[in-house]
């Protein structure tokens, strides 16, 4: 017995990227029943999409009746479906319950695939993935890696097997795979966001940067990169307004702490501390300003980006939104990801390396961003060859 139509799987913690996954697909076929796993503190992110349904993991009810009851999935779902209760699911690390009662899954997620930690074939993640696999699901714009071993490799190539698609968004990921039959590329889903909904603020002419903890995905990580980063940026900043630009810092999840990382060049600045000083700072001000996603919508998160005249961007889906609405852009490299898909699609872009951020003139790259040296690029192709991502699903 089914009772969904279709469960996605994606990153649910509040990161604009991902989370615009999600309102792409559910928006491409608004007449399909979607249902998605996620924490109760993320719910009210989808509350827009009339065809998502949404099922907190984490509730109350659901920790009660599965940790302290122990009930079997089966049992506590006819509870749950009775009383209306339906927050109320077996969870594991691949929403286990809902996704073996849905007729189609769908994963779509970006950089889901990298090896972190050590023994990751024992680990009861993995031992999930095989499951899921076995329920054939269609695997959309992700790329593989960073990976350091064979096994790795090995283990999802097994996975992918089983998938009814896997498309990848960088040619690099797919030449690992690309003797699977059900493997393809394609540019960014994000080439295919909807931009007619875009929330339009009224502050223009501005530099946006958009800043990330260097090393998010790797809790040991180094301080002294963190700080090399935040040095630099606050140096770039201060040259900017120093040379009569406003400057808009933009976080797109705070859950990878990328608010603290923009509150921490801030204080760097130059520039802040010389007007604190002189208690001159509602001028500063005024050429500053921070947005945090989720704290706006991502209708508004797309027009800041929109309306911006050059984008600093050490976020991936920066670089990526930034090529959607024609706005010159700096990549700040941070995972290889981004050099992949850059020598991709726009090969002679220019970009900068976070891990060699202490190296970084900050004068000549003020200067360029002044410049506008990063030219535009027109995407009208890209586009279209990122279509190639819903080709199955268009079938279905």
């Amino acid at each position: 017995m089914k009772i969904y139509d279709n469960c996605i799987r994606a990153f649910v913690k509040g990161n604009l990227g991902d989370d615009l996954f999600i309102y792409t697909l559910c928006k491409r076929y608004p007449n399909q029943k979607f249902v998605i796993c996620g924490e109760e503190k993320y719910k009210y992110l989808f509350n827009s999409i009339s065809n998502l349904k949404y099922i907190a993991e984490d509730s109350f009810f659901r920790k009660w009746l599965f940790r302290a009851v122990k009930l079997p999935a089966w049992t506590a779902n006819k509870i749950c479906e009775k009383f209306k209760l339906n927050k109320c699911f077996r969870y594991y690390h691949s929403n286990t319950f809902v996704y073996e009662h849905s007729k189609n899954n769908i994963l779509v997620s970006g950089s889901i695939f990298m090896e972190l930690g050590e023994g990751f074939v024992m680990n009861p993640y993995y031992k999930g993935e095989i499951k899921y696999y076995a329920k054939h699901p269609y695997v959309m714009g992700c790329n593989f890696g960073p990976y350091r071993t064979k096994a790795y490799k090995a283990f999802y190539k097994k996975c992918f097997q089983n998938a009814a698609q896997v498309s990848f968004r960088d040619e690099y990921s797919y030449s690992l795979f690309k003797d699977l039959e059900n493997t393809s590329f394609a540019p960014d889903i994000l080439f295919n966001v909807d931009t007619e909904d875009v929330k339009v603020s009224k502050e223009k002419d501005y530099v946006l940067i958009s800043v990330l903890n260097p090393c998010k995905d790797d809790t040991t990580g180094e301080n002294k990169l963190v700080e090399n980063y935040i040095e630099k940026m606050a140096e770039i900043s201060d040259k900017l307004i120093s040379a009569g630009k406003k400057i808009l810092f933009m976080g797109f999840c705070e859950f990878q702490g990328d608010g603290e990382i923009i509150d921490r060049i801030i204080k760097k600045m130059k520039t802040i501390k010389k007007a604190k000083k002189t208690e001159d700072i509602s001028s500063i001000t005024k050429n500053v300003k921070v947005v945090k996603y989720p704290e706006i919508t991502v209708q508004e998160a797309l027009g800041c980006i929109k309306n911006s005249e050059f984008v600093i961007a050490t976020r991936y889906h920066a670089m990526i939104l930034a090529e959607v609405f024609n706005r010159p852009v700096l990549p700040v490299v941070y995972n290889e990801k981004m050099v992949h898909v850059i020598e991709d699609i726009t090969p002679s872009m220019e970009y900068i390396s976070i891990n060699e951020c202490e190296k970084w003139n900050s004068d000549l790259i003020a200067e360029n961003i002044l410049n506008e040296s990063n030219i535009a690029y027109n995407i009208d192709e890209i586009v279209k060859k990122a279509e190639k991502h819903f080709e199955k699903l268009d079938k279905l």
